[in-house]
């Protein structure tokens, strides 16, 4: 494929209007589009990027003031980091941050450089660093702000997982990142990829098998976007994703951009969390190797009926713990819950596909 590195990140923000007042008057971002999430009219949607609005500068938000703060832990997009010209930016930055009172934890070693953690007032968590070798970069003009110290793009994103080496093979294989080394940063190891253009984007992986499973809300990032040349890429990609039997959204026209969604290693942990706030959200679900088992499951009886399933020799998955959790959620508020055990590993093997297909056409058979 053509991969181009980060094309954008996206959070979730509480109150778009005190989220605009602090990306673009403390951070002093320049707002390159106003539009609305085209799956929701009544919810705003901002993008921020540099003086052109490149990809690989953009940072954007959505608005979502009905819904709950996020869970922080394990298996998350943890942290934004913004770009700047050097050490001296950093310093800039520091002192601004706190003139504005923004929490922050001043300029720390990180990796061969620094970084400069803060959070916006969702609790977001965001950084600011800096890069050898960039490219040309194009700052946005603000008399409040020196050239030298303006932010210039996204430098890149904190991801905290409970197992690596599939996410890792994912960046590496399918979206071109390299692993450039493995530093020690606030007691936990980070493993640094990097892709090769002129922002010098990072994936940075930091691996927690403790935490429990986040659930995504306010203050957490929705998704980061990776960029290729054309849609001929996303075409290969689509391939790829379906010869893996990988759930995915199909190629969508954004009208400004064509999207392909899909989840990273673990993907059944957000539709978990969903069924553990909204039971009765819909009459059937299917689950596949769900290796997120740490929830809370819910209080009320419902109707759904949820097919779990699970390879045998699956080595990401524990077991053990999700044949409790089927035992709890039956015994709670999904007494139609069920667990179907196949022999083969994480992959799906045709036999579980037959079932599953068959499964769920016996549901929409009993319905008509």
């Amino acid at each position: 494929m053509n991969n181009t590195g980060i094309h954008h990140i996206s959070s979730l923000v509480g109150n778009i209007h005190q989220a605009y007042h602090f990306y673009h008057h403390i951070l002093c971002l320049k707002i390159t589009l106003k539009t609305v999430n085209q799956d929701d009219s009544s919810m705003y949607h901002l993008f921020f990027g540099d003086a052109e609005g490149r990809f690989g500068t953009e940072f954007t938000i959505f608005d979502m003031p009905t819904l709950a703060r996020q869970r922080e832990g394990a298996n998350r997009l943890e942290r934004t980091v913004f770009l700047v010209k050097d050490l001296t930016a950093l310093e800039f930055w520091q002192k601004r941050l706190t003139e504005f009172e923004v929490v922050n934890e001043g300029i720390q070693a990180f990796g061969s450089g620094h970084i400069l953690n803060f959070q916006d007032e969702d609790g977001q968590l965001l950084g600011l660093t800096y890069h050898e070798s960039i490219g040309e970069m194009l700052p946005v003009e603000i008399k409040d702000i020196p050239a030298a110290a303006a932010i210039v793009g996204i430098a890149g994103i904190k991801m905290r997982v409970r197992e690596e080496k599939a996410l890792i093979e994912l960046l590496e294989d399918r979206f071109g990142f390299v692993e450039e080394n493995r530093f020690e940063y606030q007691g936990q190891e980070v493993i640094s990829l990097v892709f090769d253009n002129e922002f010098q984007h990072r994936v940075q992986v930091m691996v927690d098998k403790e935490s429990k499973i986040s659930v995504i809300g306010v203050g957490g990032i929705h998704h980061v976007a990776f960029g290729v040349l054309d849609e001929s890429d996303l075409e290969e990609m689509v391939v790829h994703l379906n010869l893996q039997n990988r759930p995915h959204s199909g190629i969508i026209n954004r009208d400004f951009m064509h999207s392909l969604y899909f989840r990273a290693p673990n993907g059944a942990n957000f539709i978990m969390g969903l069924l553990t706030k909204q039971s009765n959200l819909a009459d059937n679900y299917i689950l596949l190797h769900p290796s997120a088992l740490d929830y809370a499951f819910p209080m009320e009886n419902s109707r759904a009926e949820i097919l779990f399933t699970l390879g045998q020799n699956d080595q990401l998955v524990d077991q053990v713990a999700l044949e409790n959790l089927v035992d709890d959620w039956q015994a709670s508020a999904f007494p139609k819950a069920n667990l179907a055990r196949f022999e083969k590993g994480h992959f799906l093997s045709q036999d579980e596909l037959t079932y599953v297909r068959n499964w769920y056409q016996e549901k929409i058979n009993e319905k008509t």
